[in-house]
């Protein structure tokens, strides 16, 4: 089974028990990906969709443990019990990390998580950080446990935002769409170059651009 395809029933339980979900979030370059992440009300929850039980996914599990989530967990497939999966079992018990494990397309808490107290205001800026960046971020960007590097960065925010600016406003030059929209870059000038630099490239997909006297004008493709 593949970890996309365990990821939906996770979700599910996860959503009938009152949980806002997103997939596939990284806070900055280098850190772990989390498969998904949950928001009900002040607490923050992980799990973590693997299709084997390692201490590479316990690892995983507790980083966002002690960085940002209250209740972290892993979630694997159902498996005959063993002395490595007992070993694994006390070990995720040990760091107060939870399991689900899936099966006939159910999702299912086989060890209760425990809940991570976040006291110190590093601790408490970096949740407000985490929460800040689910809010601009779809749910559904890409699918928990994708291989295929779908994680939201603030390059695609911005490029979102290129994309959703033209489609309000039309037709449009560099400049005019800098003008509108939150970007990530230190200057408006670092991202006119940039942004000029993609949207000829095409990685910024679905702008097509003409040109008018000195000026480049961009709109979306048709169909977009």
């Amino acid at each position: 089974m593949r970890e996309t395809e365990m990821a939906k029933p996770m979700l599910a339980a996860l959503k009938d028990s009152g949980w806002e979900c997103w997939q596939e979030v990284r806070m900055q370059y280098g850190y772990p990906v989390a498969d998904i992440i949950g928001l009900q009300g002040p607490l923050i929850l992980n799990v973590e969709v693997k299709r084997s039980l390692s201490l590479s996914v316990i690892a995983q599990a507790q980083w966002w443990q002690e960085q940002y989530a209250d209740f972290a967990y892993v979630c694997t497939p159902s498996v005959r019990s063993s002395r490595s999966s007992a070993l694994a079992s006390r070990i995720l018990s040990s760091f107060g990390i939870g399991r689900f494990v899936v099966e006939l397309g159910q999702a299912r808490e086989v060890i209760a998580a425990k809940i991570k107290r976040h006291k110190s205001r590093f601790q408490r800026s970096m949740r407000a950080e985490l929460r800040e960046r689910l809010a601009e971020m779809p749910q559904a960007f890409a699918d928990a446990g994708s291989s295929q590097g779908g994680y939201w960065t603030p390059f695609k925010r911005t490029a979102r935002a290129v994309l959703d600016c033209l489609r309000k406003r039309g037709e449009s030059s560099l400049a005019e769409v800098i003008a509108h929209v939150e970007h990530h870059y230190s200057t408006d000038g670092t991202a006119t170059s940039c942004l000029r630099r993609y949207l000829a490239q095409g990685v910024i997909k679905g702008v097509e651009s003409r040109r008018e006297g000195r000026t480049v004008l961009y709109k979306l493709k048709e169909g977009m």
